[in-house]
């Protein structure tokens, strides 16, 4: 996947380490290159003006990086608390861009130089400042996607004003069309390159239905349209083809969970937190923290491994806490000993939060 992180910084699926090297002269890659979505004139007018502050940060930020080496591993957790902090910011600066030892350098050159040598970083500071909450994304109307008996498959479906999506649709054998069953929305793990590969989102199927058995439930992953899934593009396909499906099937309104594995649990942490009318239940897995600051009302079971090389455990169980603390119902589940890069290893313990997930479904009928 695409990065805003200097060469010689691995931001797998969110998570900074440090690498041997200094970075390399060429300009990098970054989100901001993705077509503006459509919409209203203002909303594109709005995305363009981001797109080129993405584009300055970058570009400034990019001259200083080559100014770090492995040693500056020890400000890998400022980049962590700016990418927590910041991830919904609605004034266009990927909080990405903020990494490690560039962060400390923008720092010293606000004070530091002439007024003209300070004023692109001042700028930036500033845009930084203004930063907040993202604004609620319209969804297109939902369609009514095609019906499928069960059995596993690979569908595209065009969304109304944005651009076709690739999914995978897993539907259970005693599925009859009429009786309602659960929905699971399963967002996937990180990829290379711009887009992942056509129907990556099987994997996740494959990875996480032994622990999903016991919803009986239509699982339906799709494909990222690049980018992160906590983007705009992504929130409103991922919702879209949630209501689309809730259309075509027979579903239970009362029992729409999200999931997703690393990358994909970050979205399941951050489009959970956004659309609480739509999910009646999470279930992030060894994910990156993410969401909205608000109070969660649906129910959140949060798996993660103590040995986690990745993804931090400690900061995921230390943001479920906070979590916790606010009144959510949340339950932590830790495993132990396992390493990041086994989705399926991680989806067999879903069982316990399919379990605790129905007892409090119970407890609101």
């Amino acid at each position: 996947m695409d990065s805003l992180c200097p060469s010689n910084v691995d931001c797998h699926h969110g998570a900074l380490r440090f690498t041997s090297g200094r970075t390399s002269n060429a300009s990098p890659k970054h989100y901001a290159d993705r077509p503006a979505v459509q919409g209203s004139g203002r909303l594109n007018i709005t995305r363009a003006l981001n797109s080129n502050i993405k584009r300055l940060c970058v570009r400034i930020l990019h001259s200083a990086e080559s100014r770090y080496t492995a040693r500056d591993e020890r400000y890998a957790h400022l980049y962590n608390h700016a990418l927590q902090r910041n991830r919904s910011s609605r004034c266009g600066c990927n909080p990405r861009v903020l990494c490690a030892g560039s962060l400390t350098w923008v720092v010293r050159r606000l004070f530091w130089g002439s007024t003209l040598q300070r004023l692109p970083f001042l700028l930036i500071f500033a845009l930084s400042v203004g930063c907040g909450g993202r604004d609620a994304v319209m969804i297109p109307e939902a369609a009514e996607l095609k019906k499928l008996p069960p059995g596993t498959h690979q569908q595209t479906a065009d969304i109304p004003g944005l651009e076709s999506v690739k999914y995978t649709i897993a539907i259970p054998s005693s599925y009859d069309g009429k009786t309602p069953v659960p929905l699971v929305l399963a967002l996937h793990f990180g990829y290379d390159g711009a887009k992942p590969s056509p129907y990556t989102g099987k994997g996740m199927i494959e990875a996480f239905r032994p622990g999903l058995v016991g919803l009986n439930a239509i699982i339906i992953a799709p494909d990222a349209l690049g980018g992160r899934w906590t983007d705009v593009l992504n929130e409103q396909a991922a919702v879209w083809l949630t209501k689309s499906a809730m259309k075509a099937y027979a579903i239970d309104e009362k029992k729409v969970v999200i999931t997703g594995f690393s990358l994909g649990g970050e979205g399941a942490w951050f489009i959970g937190s956004r659309h609480q009318d739509l999910f009646t239940g999470a279930l992030p897995v060894a994910a990156p923290v993410a969401g909205e600051d608000v109070a969660w009302k649906i129910p959140v079971y949060v798996i993660h491994s103590d040995k986690d090389e990745i993804v931090s455990y400690n900061s995921a169980k230390k943001h479920a806490d906070v979590v916790k603390a606010k009144g959510a119902k949340l339950e932590f589940k830790t495993i132990n000993g396992l390493n990041h890069y086994n989705a399926g290893a991680h989806g067999i313990h879903l069982s316990d939060g399919v379990k605790w997930l129905q007892a409090q479904w119970g407890q609101l009928h």
